[in-house]
Formats: structure tokens, C-alpha cells, sequence
């Protein structure tokens, strides 16, 4: 799965997202976009993806814009592509990221958490816990990141969990898997599944499988 927020922008200037995932390849699968043809490259896939370095990921101004590609064509104007893509970042906010309330995430829905009052149940999909929210989180399925500050708390019993940079999150895990990861913090009481630590990551560990 890609970054949030994805989009795909057109040699004319046009901005394709998709409103409940954030894979560049099915963007352009679902609309029937030409990646290249006898004139070259016609499109750019580009990310606006929310801060790492502390600044407050309420503001859409904070995110960071990319182009996601290793190689772009010579009527790319970073400059112009950045302005078309912020423009559509309002409506994707939208549909991403999460009011406070109670939700399930499944299929291969792409979600944003940015307030502590959510409560999800994740079954399928992609879910990042950014800035310094403190959700409630069952993971059944899908992929869960917690990024920032964020010291969410989840109960693990499949699917996977990544923590990132200086997270603290508590963790309970039942089944599934579990990444530490960068300076992450988390607090971990295993049940069952799998737990690695990777990076500089520092996690305190209860371990009743042994």
C-alpha cells in the first residue's frame, strides 16, 4: 500500500485519487490511465504525506508533497503539480481521515487517525495513527502504522502493526504480527503471534509465551 495521500496527475493537468485506498496502481487501473505511449511518459504519481519532524498534522500545510518517481518527464513542473494536488488533498481529507466516533476499517480502505477520540475495529486495510493521537485500536486484519508521538492502544489478533519514529504505543498481542521500528517506545504484553525489533526501536516486553 502507498503513502497517504496518493494521486496520479496527468500530462494536461489532470488529478486522479481514489476515495478509499491509496494505491497508485489501482488509481490508475480504475481510471483506465495510459502510463506512457509514443510520445513518452504521461503521468506523474506524487504523495503528500503528513510530517515526521513534529509539526502539528492537523494542518494540511504541514504535509509534505513528493513526486513518487525515479525518473520524470520534461513537462513536469514540480512547482504547478504541487499546487493541483494540495487543491484535491482537501476533498481526500475527506474521505480519510477519521472523525472522532467509533469505525470499522476493512477491504482496503487507506485511514487516517489524528484525534484520540476513535475507537476502530481493523479488519482489513491500511490505518495511520499520526501526531500525538491516542486511539483504541482491535486489529483483526490490515495493516496498522504508529507514527509521530501517537501512543495508541491495541489489541493485536491478526493482521499486522509497524511503530515509527517516537511512538508509545501499548500493545497487546494475541496473534498476528508486530514491527518495532526508528526510536520507537511501544509497551508489549505477548499472547501469541510474532513481535520484531528492528532499528533503534526500545520496547518493554512481557512475553507469557515462554
Amino acid at each position: 500500500m502507498c503513502n497517504p495521500a496518493s494521486f496520479v496527475v496527468t500530462k494536461n493537468g489532470l488529478v486522479f485519487w481514489s476515495k478509499m485506498h491509496d494505491s497508485h496502481a489501482d488509481i490508475i487501473a480504475e481510471n483506465n490511465l495510459c502510463e506512457s505511449g509514443c510520445r513518452g511518459v504521461n503521468i506523474v504519481k506524487t504523495e503528500i504525506t503528513p510530517p515526521v519532524d513534529g509539526r502539528d498534522p492537523h494542518e494540511s500545510a504541514n504535509w509534505d508533497y513528493r513526486a513518487d518517481e525515479t525518473e520524470l518527464p520534461d513537462w513536469y513542473d514540480a512547482t504547478i503539480t504541487e499546487q493541483l494536488c494540495r487543491a484535491a488533498l482537501a476533498e481526500w481529507w475527506q474521505h480519510h481521515v477519521l472523525p472522532p466516533g467509533e469505525h470499522v476499517i476493512d477491504g482496503n480502505r487507506s485511514i487516517v487517525v489524528l484525534d484520540s477520540d476513535v475507537t476502530i475495529t481493523v479488519n482489513g486495510g491500511g490505518v495511520w495513527i499520526l501526531g500525538e493521537s491516542q486511539p483504541t485500536i482491535e486489529v483483526n486484519g490490515g495493516d496498522v502504522w504508529t507514527c509521530g508521538k501517537s501512543r495508541p492502544t491495541l489489541t493485536v489478533n491478526g493482521g499486522g502493526v509497524e511503530t515509527l519514529d517516537t511512538s508509545r504505543p501499548t500493545i497487546t498481542v494475541n496473534g498476528g504480527e508486530v514491527w518495532t521500528c526508528d526510536k520507537s517506545r511501544p509497551t508489549i504484553t505477548v499472547n501469541g503471534g510474532e513481535v520484531w525489533t528492528l532499528d533503534k526501536s526500545r520496547p518493554t516486553t512481557i512475553d507469557n509465551r515462554v
